[in-house]
């Protein structure tokens, strides 16, 4: 899944100079993102100005840094989101969110004294929903869903492709089969009439020459009994 949140955080103002994150939510760049953050805010502390959303883009580093500073429900903390450069929703709507959904679950106050990161682990479900809501690209995942279907129908149409080749390739096959067939049966006629043949001379010749022998058996059988016959 595509995410277009990159981080979430929670800065208790302690002084001008004096800022403390209680709760954080990163995917990536904790680090990074949360030092910027707290640079940001202290920056946003010395301008002396109470405008309550600030957002900053770093085309560099392909993000878009939001902050919601001092709201009227909390005006002690100051909540960040850091997203990406083409995150579409407006940051008051997740903000207002951001800040009920924080509220809700700290129900004793606890972020008035809390240590560093102490709301980390309670805050997490809280975080999770606004990664639900606001940080899914659904543009990104309704392309990606529309790649797999295409994927999906081009492996089909390559399957019926394939299917189709094979059954012609069967065809084919089929067909020389069945010319062989008719090949071999023709020549097995003309074979057959050829040997025919071949046996009817050699049978011919054995008749004939049996008549021949036949014949010169008579004739000597004749002139041994009859000698004037045989002249005759």
């Amino acid at each position: 899944m595509s995410e277009l949140i990159l981080y979430l955080g929670v800065y208790r103002i302690e002084s001008q100079r004096d800022v403390v994150v209680i709760a954080r939510s990163s995917s990536t760049r904790k680090e990074e993102l949360e030092t910027k953050c707290e640079k940001v805010l202290k920056k946003i502390i010395q301008t002396g100005q109470e405008k309550p959303i600030w957002s900053f883009d770093s085309k560099k580093d392909q993000y878009t840094l939001h902050c919601n500073y001092k709201p009227s429900k909390a005006e002690n903390l100051t909540f960040f989101a850091v997203t990406k450069l083409n995150f579409p929703n407006r940051p008051t709507a997740l903000f207002k969110d951001f800040v009920d959904e924080f509220l809700k679950a700290d129900k004793y106050s606890q972020y008035s004294n809390v240590k560093e990161g102490g709301l980390t682990r309670d805050m997490a479900p809280v975080f999770k929903r606004i990664q639900e809501v606001y940080g899914r690209d659904k543009l990104q995942e309704t392309k990606d869903k529309v790649d797999v279907l295409k994927d999906k129908l081009h492996d089909n149409m390559q399957g019926i492709i394939e299917r189709g080749e094979q059954l012609d390739e069967i065809k084919i096959n089929a067909e020389e089969l069945d010319a062989d067939a008719q090949n071999f049966q023709g020549t097995a006629k003309g074979l057959k009439w050829k040997y025919c043949c071949a046996n009817a001379k050699w049978t011919i010749i054995l008749v004939l020459t049996l008549a021949t022998i036949f014949t010169l058996i008579v004739v000597v059988a004749v002139c041994t009994t009859d000698p004037d016959a045989c002249k005759s």
